[in-house]
């Protein structure tokens, strides 16, 4: 899959064409094949997990919740912070 030749791509960006989505799947599929950002996509699911945290703390505060949510935000702010600092220079 990722040693498809560029005419291979482009062949399957005229299958998309008449798709709704034809555009952003085409974009998603060239950028993880040239980049390899399939590890991103975890990302999706954490923050997918504070927003149920904040909806269930919104709909019924319960301590234990108040405490899960700001140990979930102050561990993605903390590896924010790592990725800064290892990566900012580049």
């Amino acid at each position: 899959m990722h040693d498809q030749p560029v005419e291979d791509i482009h062949n399957q960006d005229k299958k998309h064409e008449n798709s709704h989505t034809g555009l952003v799947v085409n974009a998603f599929l060239f950028d993880t094949r040239k980049i390899g950002t399939f590890w991103f996509l975890d990302s999706f699911d954490t923050n997918e997990f504070q927003i149920i945290l904040w909806l269930v703390l919104w709909w019924k505060p319960v301590r234990i919740m108040v405490i899960l949510s700001k140990m979930f935000f102050a561990g993605v702010s903390l590896f924010a912070a790592l990725g800064f600092v290892l990566y900012g220079g580049r």
